[in-house]
C-alpha cells in the first residue's frame, strides 16, 4: 500500500480522491469543512469503490459513521495493531 495524498480539510479531500484515485481513505471524524455525515455519501459519489475507514476519538459516533457510509470505524483508543491489520488486509487485494 502507498500513501499517494494528505488533506487538510474536507474540499482538499475531495479534489484529492478526484485526482488521484485512491483505493482506501483514512477520514478523521473531526476533519475541517463539510460534516463527515456529508462527506461520506459525497466520496461514495466520486467512487463507488472507495474503501472508507473513519477515525474517531469518540467511539460513540460508531454507528453514525456506518450508517453515512463508513466501510471500518476506529476510535483512537482502539490498539494500533487493529488498524495496521485492517490496512494490511484492505492492501493485500489491490494494487498501490
Amino acid at each position: 500500500m502507498q500513501v499517494v495524498g494528505e488533506a487538510a480539510d474536507s474540499e482538499e479531500l475531495l479534489t484529492e480522491v478526484q485526482s488521484k484515485h485512491p483505493n482506501v481513505v483514512l477520514l478523521d471524524w473531526e476533519l475541517p469543512g463539510q460534516p463527515t455525515m456529508d462527506l461520506l455519501p459525497t466520496l461514495r459519489s466520486l467512487n463507488s469503490r472507495l474503501f472508507v475507514i473513519v477515525l474517531s476519538g469518540r467511539p460513540e459516533l460508531e454507528e453514525a459513521a456506518r450508517a453515512a457510509g463508513a466501510d471500518l470505524f476506529f476510535s483512537l483508543g482502539d490498539p494500533p495493531r487493529r488498524l495496521l491489520a485492517a490496512l494490511q488486509a484492505i492492501g493485500g487485494g489491490r494494487e498501490s
